[in-house]
This record gives C-alpha cells, structure tokens and sequence, in this order.
C-alpha cells in the first residue's frame, strides 16, 4: 500500500475564559471546532458518582443539534484521573463550526488540548489521526478532507498515547471493509501526524506557560 502523508497538518488555537472555564477555538486543517469545559464542579446529588468525577461530553453540529459523541465520551474517561474528583462533574461541551473532514480527529485533539490547559489531573493524554483507503490506487490518505472520505472505501480513527516520547496505540475506530495490511498502513502512516500533534501540544502549553505572569 501507498502512503500520502506529503502534507504537514496546520494547527491553529486561541483560548478564551468569557463564557467556561476553559475555552478552545481550534483549527486543524480546514476542520474547525470550539471545545468549552467547565468544572470540576459541585453536582446535584442524583448525579454524583462516589467514589469519582462524572464526566459529560455533548458534542454540537454546526445547526445546534447534538450527536453521537461516544468516542468523546469514551477517551475522555480515559484520559481524565477521575478518582481525584469524586462526586464532582466536568462538563466538555464540543461545537462543531466547519466540517472539511476528520471531524473526530479534530474534536479529540481540540479535547486534548483543553484538558491540558484547565490543569485537572491526566491518567493518559491521547492524540487522534483519521486516514482514509482509496480504491483505484490503494492509497492511504492521512487527515482526509471531507471530499476524500467520501470517496474513501475504509476509514479509520487511531488514537495515540506518548509515553517517553514512545507512540503506543490505544484506540482504532474503522469504518468499511479493512484488511491486516489496511491496519498495519494505517498505524504506520498515523505516526508521523500523531508527533506532530504531540509537538503542537507541547508547543502551545509551553508558550501559554511563559505568558502566564504569577504574582
């Protein structure tokens, strides 16, 4: 199988604390989302866990209307060391304002991203790659735009921890019919972006750190 990762992934953020307690405008590629987290806060006790947080992902179309989310949901759990907050909540409410393809990829990185600068407790931070297959040459295309996927016969999301700067998979989400060597491509033609991300990651904490004056 052939690997197009020819093109660097453009990151773009700018943080805001009008409306939450975090707030993330971001950009990656043409995909564009705005991920708002409030908490960890005091909740009703009919939705209290005891003995951890209770972690709430919404996740908004461009129209207001709210969708699947379990990916969300999911890596977040994961990602958060919930049994530092028990019988609080968080709220990550994730709003989707241009779709120009690997949708989720973008939303988990933008959750990432915000969960690092609201400081709460990290189990596991996870970066998100999205690559589609193309047919007619067998291609694997790495952060498609929406016009490839539509054309794509398989998809995957691939999510990434760095553990001492080591990759490790944690999460393969696929869609259409895959094969060991879609699999296998897939992984190896991620890893490239999923530094990259990490990088950006690191980039953007260290910048916001040096600007925060402590008094």
């Amino acid at each position: 199988m052939e690997i197009d990762d020819s093109s660097s992934t453009v990151f773009t953020s700018r943080f805001s604390y009008s409306d939450s307690d975090t707030s993330l405008h971001y950009i990656q590629n043409e995909t564009e989302v705005l991920c708002c987290i409030n908490g960890p806060g005091e909740l009703p006790m009919s939705k209290r866990i005891n003995d951890r947080l209770a972690v709430s992902v919404v996740y908004y179309l461009e129209n207001g209307a709210s969708t699947s989310s379990n990916e969300l949901q999911e890596f977040a759990n994961l990602m958060i060391d919930r049994s530092s907050h028990p019988r609080a909540g968080l709220s990550i409410n994730v709003i989707q304002m241009r779709d120009n393809g690997s949708r989720i990829s973008s939303a988990l990185n933008s959750v990432s991203l915000a969960l690092l600068d609201s400081a709460i407790s990290f189990d596991v931070l996870f970066a998100a790659v999205e690559v589609a297959l193309l047919s007619d040459n067998n291609l694997i295309v790495v952060n498609p735009s929406k016009d490839v996927e539509e054309k794509a016969v398989a998809t995957a999301l691939i999510v990434f921890s760095s553990v001492a700067k080591e990759l490790k998979v944690c999460g393969f989400r696929s869609t259409g019919i895959i094969t060991p060597d879609f699999y296998c491509g897939a992984v190896d033609a991620a890893k490239s972006s999923a530094n990259e991300v990490f990088e950006y990651f690191r980039k953007t904490m260290k910048e916001r750190l040096s600007n925060t004056s402590t008094f």
